[in-house]
Parts: structure tokens; sequence; C-alpha cells
């Protein structure tokens, strides 16, 4: 098991990142990047599990995000009510709870389906 988490609060232009050791304490500032340069302040953060809330254009970052060699998990929104619940939903506040989630080993995670699949669930979507 790892002895850092990420949780990174995914958007298309800027992501979020917090990160905490297996005790849950922040280590660091709450960071906020722009979407690009992920991988560059991920690969930084050594042996660390990085978290990602499932969405659109998340499965590119990922892919990439993997090829770097980062150990990333995509997190399943709908399955985990914490995040977004617990007072104002805020990027910050949902990156540490991804963290946290991955810390406690209760992050539902989805699986990173490769472009064929994704591009015949597409066709089979369109020819319904």
């Amino acid at each position: 098991m790892s002895n850092v988490f990420c949780g990174v609060d995914f958007h298309k232009r800027t992501c979020t990142i917090f990160t905490c050791d297996k005790e849950g304490k922040q280590i660091g500032a709450t960071k906020r990047v722009p979407t690009d340069q992920l991988a560059h302040h991920l690969r930084n953060i050594k042996s660390a599990v990085v978290g990602i809330e499932g969405s659109g254009g998340v499965n590119h970052t990922v892919k990439n995000l993997r090829a770097e060699g980062i150990d990333v998990r995509i997190l399943n929104a709908s399955k985990s009510r914490a995040i977004g619940h617990g007072g104002k939903k805020t990027d910050s506040k949902d990156a540490e709870t991804i963290a946290n989630l991955l810390r406690s080993n209760f992050a539902p995670e989805v699986i990173l389906r490769s472009q064929r699949t994704r591009d015949m669930s597409m066709l089979i979507t369109a020819r319904q």
C-alpha cells in the first residue's frame, strides 16, 4: 500500500490536486494546475496513488498519466456519494475527498476501456 495519496478534481482546463499521507495529514498546499501540466506535477510526487473522478475527457488524461508510470485510479462518482457532500461543493473539497477515499480503500473504481471498445459503444449508441 502506498504512503502518499493524491486526489484530483479534474476539469477541462484546470485540475485541483490534494495530497495526503496514509494518516490523512495534508502534504503541501492544495494546488490548482492547468490540465495539460497535470502529469508534470504528479510525476514529482514519488510512489503516490492518484485518484481522478470519472468524467468526460478523463480517459485520455489517465492513459497519458499511466504511460508516465503514474499509478492512477478512476473513481466512479455515481457510486461515491461522499464526493460533493458535506457542505458547499468546491474543487479543493472534492480533491481532498478523493484522496481520503483512496487512503481508506473505499474508492469505487471504473475500468478504463480501450479506445476500440469506446468507439464500438459510440457506434452502437448511434445506430440505436
